[in-house]
C-alpha cells in the first residue's frame, strides 16, 4: 500500500475517503488504548493504505525507537537542536509532547486531528517553516477553520476538527485526567 503521505501529495484527498480512512485509524487508536498503549509518533508515514482500501497504523508503542519518536522527544527537550528537516515530523506533535510533559490517548487524538485537517484541506495545521515556529504553532495558536481553506467541507467538520486540535492546547496546563474506576 502507500502511506497518507504519499496519498495527499499537498492536496487535499477526496472527503469521503478521507474520513472513511480517519474512521479506521481512529478504530485502531481506540483499541490500543482500550490496551494501554499509545502510539506518541502518529502521522501521515505511520499510516498506510492496503491494496484493499483498509487503513493500517504502523509503529505502534515503538516511539522511542522510531526517527519520529525520536525527534520529538529532542524537540521537547532542546527545541533549537531540531534540524529544518523536522518539521514534517513535528507537526503532528500534541502540545504536551512539544512541551515535554507526560501524554495520554489525547496526544494520538491530537494528532489524528491535525492528520485528518491535513487529508481534508492539503495543508497542515500547524507547520511552519522551522521546528521552533512549527512548535510554537502547535502550542501557542489555533488553525484556520478547515472550510476556509476547503469550502466544499461541511461545515460540521470545523467544529469536528478545531476541537480535536484544540482539547489539548486547553488543558495543556492542567494536570492529566486519570480515568475513574
Amino acid at each position: 500500500g502507500s502511506t497518507l503521505r504519499q496519498q495527499m501529495e499537498g492536496r487535499p484527498m477526496n472527503s469521503r475517503h478521507a474520513l472513511d480512512l480517519a474512521a479506521q485509524v481512529a478504530d485502531a487508536l481506540a483499541h490500543a488504548h482500550a490496551n494501554g498503549v499509545i502510539h506518541k509518533d502518529l502521522s501521515p508515514d505511520t499510516i498506510v493504505e492496503t491494496t484493499k482500501g483498509s487503513a493500517k497504523v504502523l509503529d505502534f508503542g515503538m516511539s522511542a525507537w522510531t526517527r519520529g519518536g525520536q525527534t520529538r522527544a529532542l524537540a521537547a527537550a532542546a527545541p533549537h537542536s531540531v534540524g529544518a528537516d523536522a518539521v514534517g515530523v513535528l507537526s503532528y506533535v500534541s502540545p504536551e509532547q512539544a512541551r515535554g510533559v507526560g501524554v495520554d490517548g489525547r496526544t494520538d487524538l491530537f494528532s489524528l486531528g491535525a492528520i485528518v485537517y491535513e487529508m481534508l484541506t492539503g495543508m497542515n495545521p500547524f507547520a511552519g517553516p522551522d521546528a521552533l515556529t512549527t512548535l510554537a504553532n502547535i502550542t501557542d495558536r489555533a488553525p484556520q477553520a478547515p472550510t476556509a481553506l476547503n469550502p466544499e467541507l461541511p461545515k460540521l467538520l470545523d467544529i469536528v476538527l478545531l476541537r480535536a486540535v484544540a482539547t489539548l492546547v486547553l488543558i495543556a496546563s492542567a494536570p492529566l485526567l486519570q480515568p475513574q474506576l
